[in-house]
């Protein structure tokens, strides 16, 4: 009997140790829950144990996440490793302190980085004397250097500069005593590696002077708009639309009736540009691409057409509408050559808003 009440005592005492139902806490509860949405999936773990409700976070968010921060880390490593891409700066020492091979590739990318800057507004980042030591380095450039010329001269263009014109007109002088053969002077030249344009001096001079802008370059471009090259009297007539200043309007004028046509459009071009239509009727005949036909870099005639289109819709023209609208008609056209011409249309329809 003694025996027996010691034992109801014992389970007396465990039962007193167990929560009752209605007090399980919710820590228990939420355990159980858990538990139960694991059975019911089938994904019972070792042993018996079942996993909780937010197992699905490493295989779906964690280990996607560490892949990326490691690619991340990849990627940070190998530009330390890399180093920043070489600056106009680093490109102009490197002419200066490297050797000859190095210098002549160095004076390509100077050229090619420059324009880069200039896209994405970064100009700003060089120093102050940078266009004074480019001009230092083209006087001390030999004449015979074409490419490196060329190169420290449409730097100039676009640095800009109080030597910049001098150094332009001296560029364009060389290439007027050289005619129009340009001989390769550099092995990348004669590899072939450098474009044939990137070697004309006289061209590149011209482009150079309507980059810069500078009113005292008008007198030099309009002697060449009698060159007895085209291509120079092309150049010149498109970098005179980019200078404002007397005497420009009268010098595009008087060749609007150039036997060539790449000289016509651009001075058109370049008369809309300074907001004359004298060149109207030559734009609205640049719309039609059977124009083209027979003249080289036909194959650019979507683009012609599209300068064309935005000069006509700058000038307000509405003469040129038959022509628009033919080729907003037109169905095997370029998609963006419609496009445009559907604009151009919708504009004066509105009476021309103000862009």
């Amino acid at each position: 009997m003694q025996q027996a009440s010691e034992n109801q005592s014992d389970r007396s005492a465990d039962d007193s140790q167990k929560p009752a139902p209605a007090e399980q806490s919710g820590e228990s509860f939420e355990l159980e829950r858990s538990g139960q949405i694991g059975q019911q999936s089938g994904q019972a773990g070792e042993d018996g144990d079942r996993p909780t409700s937010d197992s699905w976070i490493g295989p779906l968010v964690l280990v996607p996440m560490g892949l990326v921060v490691a690619a991340l880390a990849l990627y940070l490593f190998f530009q330390w490793m890399l180093g920043a891409p070489p600056s106009p700066e680093d490109y102009l020492n490197e002419i200066v302190r490297g050797g000859y091979n190095a210098r002549q590739q160095a004076f390509f990318e100077l050229a090619t980085t420059i324009r880069n800057y200039e896209r994405e507004g970064r100009l700003d980042e060089l120093s102050e004397d940078f266009p004074s030591r480019v001009a230092d380095l083209f006087d001390k450039t030999e004449e015979d250097q074409i490419m490196a010329r060329v190169a420290l001269a449409r730097t100039l263009a676009v640095v800009k500069g109080e030597r910049a014109f001098e150094c332009l007109e001296s560029l364009v002088r060389q290439g007027q005593a050289m005619g129009p053969e340009v001989p390769a002077s550099t092995p990348l030249e004669k590899l072939g590696v450098v474009e044939v344009e990137f070697l004309n001096p006289l061209t590149n001079g011209v482009l150079g002077l309507g980059e810069l802008g500078d009113p005292k370059a008008i007198p030099l471009l309009t002697e060449l708009l009698q060159d007895a090259d085209s291509g120079v009297r092309m150049s010149s007539a498109h970098a005179l639309g980019l200078i404002s200043g007397e005497g420009v309007p009268e010098a595009l004028q008087g060749v609007l009736d150039d036997e060539s046509l790449e000289v016509r459009r651009n001075a058109a071009l370049s008369l809309a540009r300074l907001d004359d239509p004298s060149g109207a009727e030559i734009l609205t005949a640049m719309l039609d691409p059977e124009s083209y036909v027979g003249y080289r870099n036909v194959e650019n005639t979507e683009s012609y057409i599209l300068y064309a289109l935005l000069a006509l819709r700058s000038l307000r023209w509405d003469e040129a509408r038959p022509s628009v609208q033919t080729l907003a008609d037109w169905p095997e056209i370029h998609p963006q050559v419609r496009s445009s011409a559907l604009a151009w249309l919708r504009d004066q329809e509105k009476g021309w808003p103000v862009q």
